[in-house]
């Protein structure tokens, strides 16, 4: 294995461990089984900017792992 792709292994350790890193897995996830019961809870406003931080954490987390993909592939502008 080349030197790059050595590199490369490395460079998708980080990002791996930056999307299992994000506060979308520990902080939404801790009411997991009362999860509706306290979104429920919840006024709309608060309901709503849940829901925001659910969706910019899916943004947030898929352009890691678009990334990480490119890499994996030898796509990524490092490899060209």
């Amino acid at each position: 294995m080349s030197r790059d792709r050595l590199e490369d292994l490395g460079r998708l350790a980080v990002m791996i461990d930056q999307c299992l890193d994000h506060p979308f897995f520990s902080e939404e996830r801790m009411l997991s089984k009362d999860y509706v019961a306290y979104f429920s809870r919840q006024t709309p406003e608060k309901q709503s900017e849940i829901l925001e931080r659910f969706a910019k954490a899916i943004d947030e987390i898929e352009d890691v792992l678009s990334r990480a993909l490119e890499i994996a592939k030898g796509l990524d502008p490092l490899n060209e």
